[in-house]
């Protein structure tokens, strides 16, 4: 009968501990994956407008996959509402739905959606090369003319944050006070009770 005891102690106790390990790890991957408070916000208006904003850019190659695609700072004394609204040849303002990547940069993605039959909206990330910051521009297309409404600038620990040497240190400190303050315990005041009878 002791024996069974000590064996449905030590399954507890694993199992605990295996709980502890999944908890921990998938709270750790949750929070450090998680963007933090922006570190810095701008909204523009017509009263605030920056004087070049990053834009998504077509070159005319005439293919439909995203390798004519690139990203440039244009002027808004060029090409915002009042400018002179004269895109070069070689390439467009990047206006069809939907989301995607920049073939030759996985950094850069976007995000365009419908705000009207004439207007679109268009989200771009960039991401910095070691995945702690990455700046999101939200501008608005009408008639080839830009309108920025948004820059954020956010941090996080991204992809190359990896959960387990933390889980793996934060579980063998549970073990260890489990098994010196819990199971210990546990045998020694089964052992006394039945020392005692």
């Amino acid at each position: 009968m002791d024996g069974a005891r000590k064996f449905f102690i030590r399954i507890c106790a694993v199992l605990f501990y295996l709980a502890a390990f999944i908890g921990i790890q998938v709270g750790l991957h949750h929070y450090f994956a998680t963007p933090s408070s922006p570190q810095n916000h701008i909204f523009y208006n017509d009263e605030i407008i920056p004087v070049y904003f990053p834009v998504l850019l077509k070159t005319n190659d005439n293919s439909g996959s995203n390798d004519g695609l690139l990203v440039r700072s244009l002027s808004m004394t060029d090409y915002g509402a009042s400018g002179s609204n004269q895109l070069q040849e070689e390439w467009n303002i990047y206006q069809d739905n939907g989301e995607g990547r920049l073939a030759n940069s996985s950094l850069v993605t976007f995000a365009v959606e419908s705000l009207s039959s004439a207007r679109r909206k268009i989200t771009l990330s960039l991401g910095e090369e070691n995945k702690r910051r990455f700046s999101i521009y939200i501008y608005e297309v009408e008639n080839n003319r830009i309108y920025p409404r948004e820059y954020i600038l956010q941090s996080y620990m991204g992809d190359n944050f990896s959960p387990i040497p933390f889980t793996m240190g934060l579980t063998f400190l549970i073990v260890l006070l489990g098994e010196k303050f819990v199971v210990k315990r546990l045998k020694t005041a089964r052992s006394t009770s039945t020392g005692l009878e």
